[in-house]
C-alpha cells in the first residue's frame, strides 16, 4: 500500500471516529436534559447520519484492506492478523467496560447466568460501540472460500448481488422468521445492523479484490455527474420517508462513501500521519470519556439559570469538552506507549494500530 493510500484511510477513519463520539455524547446529552425541540430534533437526524456514514466507511475500509492482496497463500495469515488487531482489544474494552458496569449496576449484571453474560459479552457488549468489531472479524474468516474462487468474478459477482438482495431484505423488512433460541432483542438488533452495513463491507471487498488503485482514482465530471443523479433520488426519497424506504438504506451508503473515498479536494496529504493515528483508540474509549464529562457538567449543571439559550450553550459546552477529553485520553496513551516502548500495550488498546 502507497504512504498516499495509507495516509488516506488513516484520515478518514480519524475524522469517521468523532463522527461517532459526537454522535453518542448527543445522545447522551439529550437523555438527560432539554434542549429546544427544533435543536433537538435536528440534532439526533444530524448525528444519526454522520454515526451511520461513520460505520460505513468502517465497513468499506475492513472490506478493502482485508481483500486488497488476499489470495489461497496469505488466507490465514490475514485471519490471524484481524484477531490481532480485532479480537485482542474487543476482548480487553469489553472486560474494562464490564468492571465498569459491575462497579455501578453490579446487581443487575450478578443477576445473570454466565451464559448470558457471554451472549452479551459478543452480540450486546459492554463496549457497545465495538459491536461492529465482532461482526468484522466473522466476516473476515470467509476470506479462504472466498480466495479460493477469486478468479471466478461472475460467480463472485452472483454471490455479492445475492448477499446485497438478501441485507435489503433484512434491513428494511421484517419477513424473515428467526429460530426460537436467536429470538433476542440484543441479537436481532446485532444482526440488522450487520445487515444494513454489509453491502459497504462487500463493496470494499470487491474493490480490494478488482480495483484496489481504485481508492486513487479521479472521477471525470461526467462520472461524478451520473454517481449524483443516482444518489439524488435515493437521498430525497429516504429523508422524505425513512420507514417507507428503508430499504435503501444498505444500497444508499455504500454509494456515499464511495463518492467520499474518491474526492480529491479533501486536506489529507497535508496532515501528519502520526496525529491522525490512533483512531480505534479513540472509538473504543470514548463511551468512558464521555460519561466522566457528563457527571463534571452535571456537577454545574444545575446552577445555571433555566433557560433555552442556557440548554443551547451548555450542550454546545459538552460536545467540544468530550472532543478535547478524548482527544487528551488519545495524546496520553500514545505518549505513554511511546516514551516506555509499551508494545503490549498497543496490541492489548488497539490491535497495534499505533
Amino acid at each position: 500500500m502507497t504512504e498516499a493510500v495509507s495516509n488516506k484511510l488513516k484520515y478518514f477513519s480519524f475524522v469517521f471516529s468523532f463522527f461517532i463520539v459526537l454522535y453518542h455524547a448527543n445522545l447522551v446529552y439529550v437523555g438527560h436534559y432539554p434542549l429546544p425541540e427544533l435543536i433537538k430534533g435536528s440534532s439526533l437526524q444530524l448525528f444519526d447520519i454522520m454515526a451511520a456514514l461513520s460505520l460505513s466507511y468502517f465497513f468499506t475500509a475492513s472490506g478493502f484492506l482485508l481483500y486488497r492482496n488476499a489470495n489461497r497463500t496469505n488466507a490465514l495469515d490475514k485471519i490471524k492478523s484481524r484477531f490481532v488487531s480485532l479480537m485482542i482489544p474487543f476482548f480487553v474494552w469489553n472486560i474494562i467496560y464490564f468492571i465498569k458496569e459491575l462497579l455501578t449496576e453490579g446487581h443487575s449484571l450478578l443477576s445473570k447466568d454466565i451464559s448470558q453474560l457471554l451472549y452479551d459479552f459478543f452480540f450486546a457488549p459492554y463496549d457497545g460501540p465495538l459491536w461492529y468489531v465482532f461482526a468484522i472479524f466473522l466476516l473476515s474468516l470467509s476470506v479462504w472460500p472466498i480466495c479460493t474462487i477469486k478468479n471466478n468474478r461472475i460467480l463472485i459477482y452472483a454471490i455479492s448481488i445475492s448477499l446485497v438482495i438478501l441485507s435489503v431484505i433484512i434491513s428494511g423488512f421484517n419477513i424473515i422468521a428467526w429460530p426460537e433460541y436467536l429470538l433476542n432483542a440484543h441479537f436481532e438488533t446485532w444482526i440488522k445492523r450487520l445487515f444494513r452495513y454489509l453491502p459497504c463491507y462487500i463493496t470494499g471487498s470487491l474493490i480490494g479484490m478488482y480495483k484496489p488503485q481504485s481508492i486513487c482514482y479521479h472521477p471525470t465530471s461526467r462520472v461524478q455527474s451520473f454517481s449524483f443523479y443516482i444518489l439524488i433520488p435515493l437521498i430525497v426519497l429516504y429523508a422524505l420517508l425513512p420507514d417507507t424506504f428503508r430499504f435503501i438504506k444498505p444500497v444508499l451508503l455504500p454509494f456515499l462513501v464511495i463518492m467520499i473515498w474518491i474526492c480529491q479536494r479533501l486536506p489529507y496529504h497535508k496532515i501528519n500521519p502520526h496525529i491522525i493515528s490512533g483512531s480505534f483508540l479513540i472509538y473504543a474509549s470514548h463511551m468512558v470519556v464521555i460519561v466522566i464529562v457528563f457527571h463534571i457538567v452535571k456537577s454545574f449543571y444545575y446552577t445555571l439559570p433555566q433557560t433555552n439559550l442556557t440548554f443551547l450553550l451548555c450542550w454546545i459546552f459538552f460536545l467540544i469538552a468530550v472532543i478535547i477529553a478524548v482527544c487528551l485520553f488519545r495524546c496520553i496513551i500514545v505518549f505513554i506507549i511511546d516514551k516506555f516502548k509499551l508494545k503490549i500495550l498497543n496490541t492489548l488498546l488497539t490491535g497495534n494500530r499505533l
